[in-house]
């Protein structure tokens, strides 16, 4: 039986090797995403063992692309990637079976067995992402939990099918455009569009939790709500909604607060106007000029004032509302004389009323409330609708100030997350290897140290990476938690960076690189020393690494009036415009086949180190000058 292994960690694929070489199996290895596409295109293997993190194109648009050619070879995915959202995936995509590492030699050839016996038995008559089916035959879209399916015409089944084959990528409206409606086709980006809607409406029909998201400027890529309902998405909900909540609260407080405040300004406003009214009638004595014709006691003005005469015994002697209804203003008049109070209102009647005693009785003018009331519901029907409309645009803007306040903690989140993953492939791969090699060995009980020294020393090269990544996480770790300020002290540069240069001159040797050195002489500046050396430690490892034979490395140290620079270049591979901003992230990495050693923490340290001493750290990185890393400092 013939197998391929894609493998990226040369030592993993030569212990997966062995160990099928041994039990008969005729075994390739190859290192690379595209290479192992094109291998297995050629369908004379019997089995694939894939890796998911590999250069140039990862596991998963191999198994799609495998599919999408109809190449039913059966497929074992095996990498350190263990999340759920992962394993689903790879199945999704096509993969008979999923492993991670590390693993059992045992179990990977149990699994081995039983997908090579159903071999023939993958027909591609249907394509799975979350609950969505597409029945390839009928083309008809179904959800699994549901009863409804709907038939898709023959583009829609076909971007559907690009979709499914790459899911959770963004794919290219120009690629859409190519490959459903062909090169030499007039449709545009309206067409996608349009076609875009009607799955959209399709996938919403069968009740399917996947959906099509737009990426402005780039494309589209199917997902699945499930996996936007995460752990993280749940926290940052819960903080969006008390952010706002918070903030509504606050804002509605002072909105009521603020029309409130209107609203008891108005009463008063037209209280103190009612009193007026009543001081002036009352010093006119019935020299009324607001007092209108044909009044009665159903039909009350909007505002009038009318005045009336009472003697001792509660009789009204005079008035000058000869027009008002007489029962009206005798009413008034007796509820007012009863009254104890100078002034006061008659609820009941909507009056206001001030007395004045005389010789010849009392006199008390009366005011309408209308007028008062008019204004006051008028004052609060307008504050509610302002407050409303206030609400809804704090609201709006609580909306957005939450999601820009929220996008460091995301970001913060994510990085995590992919902190955690690098973490543990970076462990996990090594650990595979020492299991694997492991295993060998004991297979191998009679043979002599001697002849299987070759997977000895794998294993203990293995070894030292894991210690090494361990330590580099551990002084990580202890940079970011470092509260103490380092105490900086007069330190002479020029001696710091010759004797970091002498101590990497023989490794550069080894590797036929030369450093070329401009060091200025008693360059002085208050910093902290051993933080310093150990910054140009890494820069210095990190440009022999990258640098590539019989090329020199170029190493300068200068001063200004106010700044010192330090900078070092190499003449390898340049850095992509697009990975220079990430280039001091954790565990990045430009070279993403690993050729070259190390796990992508050194330059994080690095800046975290440099910005504990103020020393900024920066990479230029083009074809002409090569790719130089600079320190800066003030002096």
């Amino acid at each position: 039986m013939n197998i391929l292994i894609v493998e990226d960690e040369k030592r993993l694929a030569d212990a997966l090797r062995q160990i099928l070489l041994e039990q008969k199996y005729m075994v390739d290895a190859v290192h690379d995403g595209k290479d192992g596409l094109a291998y297995a295109e050629s369908g004379i293997y019997d089995c694939l063992i894939l890796d998911v993190m590999l250069p140039s194109m990862n596991g998963f648009e191999i198994v799609s692309e495998l599919r999408r050619k109809n190449i039913t070879t059966p497929v074992l995915m095996l990498t350190a990637k263990d999340a759920i959202s992962d394993k689903v995936r790879g199945l999704d995509c096509g993969a008979d079976d999923y492993m991670t590492k590390p693993f059992s030699p045992e179990e990977l050839l149990a699994r081995l067995r039983v997908i090579t016996r159903r071999k023939g038995e993958v027909i591609l008559d249907e394509m799975r992402f979350a609950d969505i089916v597409l029945h390839l035959s009928l083309s008809e879209l179904s959800c699994e939990g549901s009863a409804k399916a709907i038939h898709l015409n023959f583009k829609e089944c076909e971007m559907l099918k690009m979709f499914m084959s790459k899911p959770e990528i963004i794919i290219s409206k120009e690629e859409l455009i190519t490959k459903v409606w062909g090169y030499d086709s007039d449709a545009g980006d309206n067409n996608v569009e349009a076609y875009i809607s009607f799955l959209r409406k399709k996938l919403f029909f069968v009740e399917s939790k996947a959906e099509i998201l737009s990426t402005k400027k780039l494309g589209y890529k199917l997902t699945s709500k499930n996996l936007h309902h995460t752990e993280k998405c749940h926290m940052l909900k819960k903080l969006k909604h008390k952010f706002i909540l918070i903030n509504m609260i606050l804002v509605g407080i002072v909105i009521f607060s603020i029309f409130s405040s209107i609203c008891v300004i108005t009463y008063v406003s037209e209280e103190s106007e009612i009193n007026d009214l009543l001081e002036e009638s009352l010093l006119f004595r019935g020299d009324n000029p607001y007092l209108p014709d044909n009044l009665d006691e159903k039909n009350i003005p909007y505002a009038y004032v009318f005045t009336v005469w009472v003697n001792s015994n509660g009789e009204i002697i005079l008035n000058n509302a000869e027009d008002i209804n007489e029962h009206f203003v005798n009413r008034a008049a007796q509820i007012a004389s009863s009254s104890n109070e100078q002034k006061g209102k008659i609820i009941t009647m909507n009056l206001s009323y001030m007395k004045d005693e005389t010789m010849s009785g009392t006199v008390i003018s009366f005011v309408s409330r209308e007028n008062l009331q008019a204004k006051v519901r008028h004052s609060i029907i307008t504050s509610s609708i302002a407050s409303f409309i206030s609400l809804l645009m704090f609201f709006y803007i609580s909306k957005r100030l939450a999601e820009f306040a929220l996008e460091p903690i995301e970001k913060a989140w994510e990085q995590q997350k992919q902190f955690l993953a690098d973490a543990s492939h970076d462990l996990k791969t090594p650990l595979t290897v020492i299991l694997a090699n492991n295993n060998i060995l004991s297979s191998h009980k009679e043979e002599t140290v001697a002849s299987q020294m070759k997977w000895i020393e794998s294993s203990t090269e293995e070894a030292g990476r894991m210690s090494e990544l361990v330590n580099k996480m551990l002084e990580l770790a202890k940079s970011e938690n470092m509260k103490q300020e380092l105490v900086l002290s007069e330190t002479d540069l020029s001696e710091l960076v010759e004797s970091s240069m002498l101590q990497f001159e023989v490794i550069a040797f080894e590797k036929n690189v030369l450093i070329d050195s401009n060091i200025a002489p008693s360059v002085i500046a208050k910093t902290h020393g051993e933080t310093f050396s150990k910054i140009l430690e890494i820069l210095f490892d990190n440009a022999i690494k990258y640098s590539p034979e019989n090329e020199n490395i170029s190493v300068s140290l200068s001063q200004s009036s106010q700044h010192i620079k330090f900078s070092i270049t190499n003449k390898g591979e340049i850095i992509k415009k697009e990975d220079i901003p990430h280039i001091f992230e954790r565990f990045y990495r430009t070279d993403k086949a690993r050729k070259v050693g190390g796990h992508g923490l050194g330059l994080s340290i690095a800046k975290k180190l440099s910005d504990m001493i103020n020393c900024k750290i920066s990479v230029e990185s083009n074809a002409e000058n090569g790719t130089t890393f600079s320190l800066v400092m003030k002096k």
